[in-house]
């Protein structure tokens, strides 16, 4: 069963904070830890019973299907290992997973089924590489997650994390701060979005550990929207923070063409807006069946938005009745492990950092259905260092393929800068 990297990372990130979390989150949370004490206590049948349930609530998630495997295979069911197994290897492996040391497979290790899906997993490390550089941001401790475009300008903006501030690059390439650190309270930056009409960026910002610079415990939970005039670089307002008591993430945010704003919360697993007409942060929804709310898209006739949640599906959320569903997808296909998402020409592209890759998710005419997927980068070496976010320009896409995100010590210390890498900007051609 996988027990250490993957499923550990997950816990650290995503378990443990004093949110409003949903009953999905709950329940996940609650199955997640009794599975892995059944496991660990050798009550394989009880684990694998907690997995399988787990699955009714993350019906794509790659771990939870893997960990089945495993429990089929201690419990010497050779046939329901291999199936599993199966099923893990065709939705596509997931980072630091090695199957070859996995102790838990010794049952059916020497079978022709094993070797063959053993061929198979390890081919899906293999790289995908259809991207080429577009730039680096030397600033190499600027540890960026969000990435915004002003076409008007052709400006790039980006959001430390680190030094809570934004920078931009010019359409010479030439690199400079558009905040400076802290200013107006700024706090790390995730997600950004220009409003090229009004000239307006906006910015959420949040206290969240290891990943800011002077972080304070006491700020833990805050979250706020800046928005900013792009013109001057003066702030204009800021909705939040949110006052309730509760620990959020304002992650990612997507504007409307008369300038309403949608926001999630990955913590509280809630959509804000911010409406043209009220100009004020307000709930517009939330539910029990959403976990872990990421980035957010809004489709080309602004009729309904799509949000990943990274620890479960892509849900599809009507603007009018605020009705949602999660979008079916082929047998094989995940959407698990999300973080930016964006629309383009009815299809949906998925910055899928937990699974090592960028994809493109093709959706039928409706825009309520997966039809099918593909990879547009994955297992690029960049990105052991986490791809996180992009941006549509045209028929390009514009990520960043290596956010240093990971470049923290125990202590939450940034590492020397020797250490520390170029962020890569990579850019795909859509068409």
């Amino acid at each position: 069963m996988k027990k250490i990297k993957i499923v550990t990372v997950f816990v650290l990130l995503f378990i443990g904070s004093s949110g409003a979390t949903g009953q999905a989150r709950t329940d996940f949370t609650r199955n997640y830890r009794e599975a892995y004490e059944a496991y660990r206590q050798g009550e394989y049948q009880r684990a694998l019973e907690i997995n399988r349930s787990t699955l009714k609530i993350t019906p794509c998630h790659p771990i939870i299907i893997y960990n089945i495997a495993c429990m089929y295979a201690m419990l010497e069911e050779p046939d329901e290992a291999i199936d599993w197994l199966s099923r893990y290897a065709e939705i596509g492996s997931t980072p630091g997973v090695d199957i070859t040391s996995e102790t838990d497979f010794d049952s059916i290790r020497e079978t022709q089924e094993f070797k063959d899906l053993l061929n198979k997993i390890e081919s899906n490390s293999q790289p995908v590489l259809h991207s080429e550089e577009a730039f680096r941001i030397p600033e190499k401790d600027l540890i960026p997650e969000g990435i915004a475009y002003d076409p008007k300008e052709e400006t790039f903006y980006f959001g430390s994390t680190y030094k809570s501030k934004i920078v931009r690059m010019n359409q010479d390439g030439v690199f400079s701060d558009f905040t400076r650190e802290k200013q107006d309270g700024l706090r790390s930056v995730l997600g950004m979005r220009v409003d090229a009409e009004r000239r307006i960026l906006w910015a959420n910002s949040v206290v969240s550990s290891p990943r800011t610079k002077d972080y304070d415990p006491v700020e833990q939970g805050w979250a706020c929207v800046f928005k900013y005039d792009l013109h001057t670089g003066k702030l204009i307002r800021k909705y939040g923070p949110i006052g309730d008591g509760y620990d959020h993430i304002l992650n990612d945010l997507v504007l409307a063409e008369e300038g309403d704003v949608y926001v999630t919360d990955m913590n509280t697993g809630e959509i804000y807006w911010i409406s043209h007409k009220s100009d004020t942060l307000e709930l517009f929804i939330g539910s029990d069946a959403f976990m872990y709310l990421n980035g957010i898209a809004l489709s080309s006739d602004e009729s309904k938005i799509y949000v990943a949640d990274s620890g479960n599906q892509i849900f599809v959320v009507d603007l009018k009745t605020k009705e949602f569903h999660a979008l079916p997808m082929p047998e094989f296909v995940t959407t698990y492990g999300i973080d930016g998402l964006y629309f383009y020409k009815n299809s949906l592209i998925g910055v899928q950092n937990q699974m090592g890759r960028v994809v493109r998710f093709f959706l039928d005419a409706s825009g309520n259905k997966i039809l099918r997927m593909e990879t547009i980068e994955a297992n690029n070496p960049l990105f052991r260092q986490i791809p996180t976010t992009g941006v549509v320009v045209d028929s390009l896409f514009y990520f960043m393929a290596n956010t240093q995100i990971r470049s923290f010590n125990q202590d939450n210390s940034i590492f020397p800068t020797d250490q520390l890498e170029d962020v890569v900007v990579l850019r795909y051609r859509l068409e």
